[in-house]
């Protein structure tokens, strides 16, 4: 992490932000926590986080005061339960609600697949919804996953409906050597209204979803294996997961602009 206190970053949306270095810091130990899934010591905190032993040990220990983090055994720590509490304050507050859900879980019951609802964040999509599949073959994605926004099918529905100067300024930071051919991938899936990505043996098809702004706000995808979606079957699942956004949409106050696109 940088240590200038001059740094400026620019968010998706075109402000320009000076970060406070300590908040920042505290933020990146928890992002570390948080991807390293388990019990971390102070010595793996300080190399991950780029710091002393004893600043981490600060860190961690003010978090801690705070219900952020929790000691563990042999004086290591993993998140603690205050992030459980918000995250599920942040769901609740959402503009999405319960209506959503109910939406996702019949995408998944209609198409046998798992299904799912990303929203975008910076750079990265983040699953927030996520109904599995009732068979057997397991599947990657996870309430919380995160993956980069040009990566997958979820990201890419929602990078192709966002405003164009929120799409460039994406497009730009995931791909700065390559972002016309980017912008050219996305501008078929703005055309055709939905995206769809093999990624190994899973294949994801998602359409946007918008609110009552008109932004696209989140995208709803099914996910399965490559065995239960070859080619003529994504066809056929386009307009039912398309369907899906469109409820989605309606629920939110929005108007249907993904059906228009691949409806005929």
């Amino acid at each position: 992490m940088a240590e200038d206190d001059d740094v400026v970053v620019v968010t998706s949306d075109g402000r320009r932000i000076r970060p406070v270095k300590s908040v920042a810091r505290a933020v990146e130990l928890l992002d570390q926590l948080g991807a390293h899934g388990e019990p971390m010591g102070l010595t793996e905190l300080a190399s991950a986080v780029g710091c002393s032993k004893t600043a981490a040990y600060n860190l961690v220990t003010t978090l801690e005061l705070r219900g952020l983090v929790r000691k563990v055994a042999d004086h290591r720590y993993v998140l603690g339960w205050k992030m459980l509490e918000w995250g599920e304050v942040v769901r609740l507050s959402s503009t999405f609600g319960e209506a959503t859900r109910a939406r996702v879980v019949s995408l998944a019951e209609s198409t046998g697949e798992t299904a799912m609802l990303a929203v975008l964040d910076r750079d990265t999509v983040m699953c927030v919804e996520f109904v599995e599949s009732r068979r057997s073959v397991p599947i990657s994605t996870f309430r919380g996953a995160r993956q980069l926004a040009n990566a997958g099918a979820p990201g890419q529905a929602l990078l192709a409906f966002s405003p164009m100067s929120r799409r460039w300024r994406i497009i730009e930071r995931l791909d700065p050597g390559g972002a016309e051919g980017l912008a050219e991938l996305i501008g078929r899936v703005r055309a055709d209204g939905f995206a769809a990505v093999a990624d190994g043996a899973e294949v994801a098809i998602a359409v946007p979803v918008f609110d009552y702004t008109g932004d696209a706000v989140a995208s709803v995808a099914i996910v399965g294996p490559r065995s239960r979606l070859p080619d003529d079957r994504i066809t056929e699942l386009v307009g039912v997961v398309g369907e899906a956004g469109a409820s989605i949409t309606q629920a939110l106050g929005g108007a249907d602009r993904g059906r228009i696109a691949f409806g005929a």
